[in-house]
């Protein structure tokens, strides 16, 4: 009779490139893209609290701020890509829609393992360890490696006809570039763990249009 496992988290990791722009920068390409609506000095810092973002290098895609993130966390761990029996790409942007950004995550690894995306948004890398944790509890794969990369300044509206359209653009200017990575390996299942004790996921679908 097989033993009980449960997944257990190794290492984390995150990425965040080198280049940074503050909200004077963000305000000054604003009007430099011809914009009609400029927003005045201090507003977005006044608004949201956020001095200024983290942006990819030209040419950057998801899959390398999560493969880097992915090498942060195998590192920790003092694990090698050949003991990851499966790669998950959990996050809301992605390189391409077909092949998944897995693969292409995968590849930039050297892994050799099955890879597959988990995408639902923001939910995305936290479903990504629910779907871990049920593959290492049902002695699938014994270690799962979840990658993150996201690239929200690709979405920047740089042109605004007014002030509602930048209110409705906010997000845009305040969130950065990033990569993050999960491994998770199996261990021996107790009554105070250690390891994913349990998950719970809800939705209210009907609520998608707020």
């Amino acid at each position: 009779m097989r033993s009980a496992v449960r997944a257990r988290l190794l290492a984390t990791a995150v990425h965040l490139p080198a280049s940074y722009r503050v909200m004077d920068e963000t305000r000054d390409r604003i009007a430099r893209s011809g914009s009609a609506y400029v927003p005045p000095p201090g507003l977005l810092e006044d608004l949201t609290g956020v001095q200024g973002v983290h942006e990819k290098g030209e040419g950057e895609q998801a899959s390398d701020l999560a493969a880097i993130a992915a090498r942060k966390a195998l590192s920790t761990a003092g694990a090698g890509i050949d003991e990851v029996d499966l790669l998950l790409f959990a996050s809301c942007s992605q390189d391409l829609i077909e092949p998944a950004t897995a693969h292409i995550t995968a590849a930039k690894l050297g892994a050799t393992c099955p890879a597959f995306d988990v995408k639902n948004a923001c939910n995305s890398v936290l479903n990504g360890i629910e779907t871990a944790a049920a593959f290492i509890e049902t002695g699938r794969y014994r270690t799962v490696l979840i990658a993150s990369g996201e690239a929200p300044t690709l979405a920047t509206r740089w042109d605004v006809p007014d002030h509602e359209a930048f209110l409705r653009a906010m997000p845009g200017y305040t969130l950065s570039d990033a990569g993050a990575a999960l491994l998770l390996t199996a261990t021996p299942a107790t009554d105070t763990g250690p390891g994913v004790l349990a998950t719970v996921f809800g939705a209210d679908s009907t609520a998608w249009e707020n």
